[in-house]
């Protein structure tokens, strides 16, 4: 049965697909003609409750990282803002523990350099949705001639990728990158030092502190395999099935600032109590910054 489009005619509301069409079942329609509201125009809403701390958070950036790198010795470029927000230490750690693994199967070890290699590899292999050698044959071999880059064989990249690891190997007994058996119990908790490193310098010199809006939810973290530790189920999300994080992100510029993955038999509100002790510190008693978290976090 067709939905009728309210002041629309029958033949035009036909034009529209059904998924298109607003919902008329669900609804209880309240009567709303004796409430007062108190209408203001767009631009004054936006100036008393978004403009400022955009634009201020926009301005802590636009100066905190060029301060940053000038201290550092280094100039103010694209190359070396990413280089500093991804801190070299946690290419060092992947590396390191990669390695172990690599070892472990007779294999060449990584360094942080050919590390980086494998992740931009990574990135740009994940644009075709095809096998990863039909990848290499058709599509990257022949960018890889036409810009002028060198590309990573693909054996040495089905090798690392095999054997990425964000925790010590060395002191995990049965994890040889192989099919082997692992005690998976506690491997989450294990990247907990990968976790901090990662987003330190984001939450450290990027949140605006003054009147910033830091705001706190759950994402889950989409995986295949079988034998992930705490594996959850989404109904809102189909077929995106594995472990939860807790996140907390930069409101107005949308920027993540930290995360930590929860693992069996730790609350929600002890992970996120955690996570919060990496957040940005404030040391001005005049700062404002605002916090929220999603609806379903108590």
């Amino acid at each position: 049965k067709d939905i009728k489009v309210p002041g629309l005619s029958v033949k035009l509301s036909k034009l529209i697909p059904d998924s298109m069409k607003a919902c008329s079942t669900g609804w209880v329609e309240k009567d709303l003609s004796k409430t007062r509201f108190n209408i203001i125009p767009s631009h004054e809403y936006t100036n008393k409750y978004h403009r400022d701390g955009l634009e201020e958070s926009y301005r802590h950036i636009s100066k905190s990282l060029p301060r940053q790198l000038r201290n550092e010795g280094k100039d103010v470029s694209m190359s070396n803002t990413i280089e500093f927000l991804v801190s070299e230490e946690v290419f060092v750690k992947i590396a390191r523990y990669t390695s172990q693994v690599l070892v472990k199967r007779r294999l060449e070890p990584v360094n942080c350099y050919e590390l980086r290699q494998f992740f931009a590899h990574k990135l740009l292999r994940s644009r075709f949705d095809v096998s990863t050698e039909k990848a290499w044959s058709d599509f990257m071999e022949p960018l890889a001639v036409k810009h002028g880059f060198t590309l990573m064989p693909v054996a040495r990249f089905n090798n690392i990728l095999t054997s990425v690891r964000g925790y010590d190997v060395n002191s995990r007994a049965g994890d040889s990158g192989d099919s082997s058996w692992k005690q998976r119990k506690n491997l989450l908790r294990s990247l907990e030092e990968i976790e901090k490193a990662m987003f330190n310098r984001s939450a450290s010199f990027l949140f605006n502190t003054k009147n910033g809006v830091l705001v706190v939810d759950d994402e889950l973290v989409g995986s295949r395999a079988s034998d992930v530790e705490s594996k959850a189920h989404s109904q809102r999300k189909t077929g995106v099935d594995g472990p939860v994080s807790d996140a907390m992100a930069d409101s107005m510029i949308c920027l993540l600032l930290g995360m930590r993955l929860r693992v069996t038999g730790e609350s929600q509100r002890d992970n996120v109590r955690e996570l919060l002790k990496t957040a940005p510190k404030s040391t001005d008693s005049t700062d404002r910054p605002k916090f929220s978290t999603d609806r379903g976090l108590s």
